[in-house]
């Protein structure tokens, strides 16, 4: 049985991606089509996500998508950390921005336990 070469090198990059920040991977995949289906992995994209969060509202439904759950989260953080900038800056609308993270709930969770055990760094450029 002769085996195609793209069955051959799918694994081999994937394995070579899975050492790489998503944001990169992103860039990767628009190398080519082939380039393009390995980056798309489920499974390269599922790792991705353990390893950023560990806390979730609720589990993700695997028919979204797990690149699509990454991005998804991403932007959580996000607003999560505009909102927390908005708190420390003491501006006028502290209630306002409260409810705002209240309703982010157990999905920034990462962002708040990491600001609580570094509160005079910067947020680290991997969470947005």
């Amino acid at each position: 049985m002769i085996m195609a070469r793209s069955q051959i090198l799918t694994p081999c990059l994937k394995h070579i991606l899975i050492h790489l920040e998503p944001e990169d991977v992103a860039r990767c995949a628009q190398v080519s089509r082939f380039w393009r289906d390995a980056c798309y992995s489920d499974s390269l994209w599922r790792r991705f996500c353990d390893r950023r969060w560990k806390y979730w509202k609720s589990k993700p439904k695997k028919a979204d998508g797990w690149r699509q759950i990454f991005i998804a989260r991403q932007t959580t953080d996000r607003w999560a950390f505009e909102i927390l900038d908005e708190l420390a800056a003491g501006g006028p609308y502290y209630l306002s921005n409260m409810k705002k993270l209240r309703q982010l709930g157990d999905n920034c969770r990462e962002i708040l336990l990491w600001v609580m055990d570094n509160p005079n760094e910067q947020f680290p450029s991997n969470f947005n």
